[in-house]
């Protein structure tokens, strides 16, 4: 959802809710926030008003963001050592021969998918197309069409 639009429900909200027409507990779910929540940006919204309840984490970039060079290496060493390597065995090969390496291994699919093996994903929800990825110098023995 847009900073503007969120604010602007949030005003006519937090307006109704002055005005009794609506209590905090059925404005928290019509906006599909807890109560605990909608009560805390409602207190800051009347001490401060609109710029209390600005999400100030919008467009910053993450301090523990991984850099491009990083990035590289990880593709590489996917590329030169572990081309036959699953995401998940190629992250615990990696970790294991790298204690230093802290990112998880969502972070490493991640890294995989978006620009190593982007057809991943596609094998994931079809099955039988599985032959394409069989590695380089191994046959396929059997291969069933999907039914």
């Amino acid at each position: 959802m847009e900073a503007e639009i969120r604010m602007a429900r949030l005003v006519e909200a937090f307006g109704k809710v002055r005005r009794g027409g609506l209590s905090r507990v059925a404005a928290a779910a019509a906006l599909g926030l807890s109560e605990r929540h909608f009560r805390r940006l409602y207190g800051a919204y009347e001490a401060d008003g609109a710029e209390a309840i600005v999400d100030r984490r919008r467009g910053r970039i993450a301090a523990n963001r991984a850099g491009p060079d990083l990035v590289a290496w990880v593709e590489a060493q996917y590329r030169a050592r572990y081309f036959d390597f699953s995401a998940k065995h190629f992250h615990e090969a990696l970790t294991r021969a790298h204690p230093h390496f802290r990112y998880g291994y969502t972070w490493t699919k991640s890294v995989l998918y978006h620009s190593v093996i982007p057809d991943a994903r596609s094998a994931i929800r079809n099955p039988g197309a599985t032959a394409a990825f069989v590695a380089p110098g191994f046959r396929v023995l059997a291969w069933r069409a999907p039914e």
